[in-house]
């Protein structure tokens, strides 16, 4: 039981990791592709409540002038969804005897999956 909490544990913190990662580097005018540009221009970038994990983006032009629009990420979050599920199946692997090789398997398919998702 003390391993099966340990493995599931590992994965959750790798989700995490993973999470971290590819937001950590993330500036508004990546996360807000469609904001205008403009010197002397502000923009900034919010998580929404809804959609869940969209991104409110509010760009204040030098006039004074506001603007919000709402995306979503769909390759972040689809890539934190793909490693997730890369990291669940490689917890279970170890405790299913019969269907071991499959979720190894999975688990090696959907982690660099996740990472294609991100990187192309």
């Amino acid at each position: 039981m003390g391993f099966r909490v340990a493995a599931w544990a590992a994965a959750a913190a790798f989700v995490v990791v993973w999470l971290a990662i590819l937001v950590a580097g993330l500036d508004p005018d990546v996360l807000c592709p469609d904001a205008p540009d403009g010197a002397g221009s502000s923009l900034s970038a919010q998580l929404t409540l809804w959609p869940p994990g969209g991104i409110e983006c509010t760009y204040v032009s030098p006039g004074g002038a506001s603007e919000r629009t709402t995306h979503f990420p769909w390759d972040l979050w689809g890539s934190a969804a793909l490693f997730a599920a890369g990291a669940a199946c490689a917890a279970t692997a170890p405790f299913r005897r019969r269907s071991r090789l499959l979720f190894a398997a999975a688990a090696a398919v959907l982690v660099p999956a996740a990472a294609a998702v991100w990187f192309l």
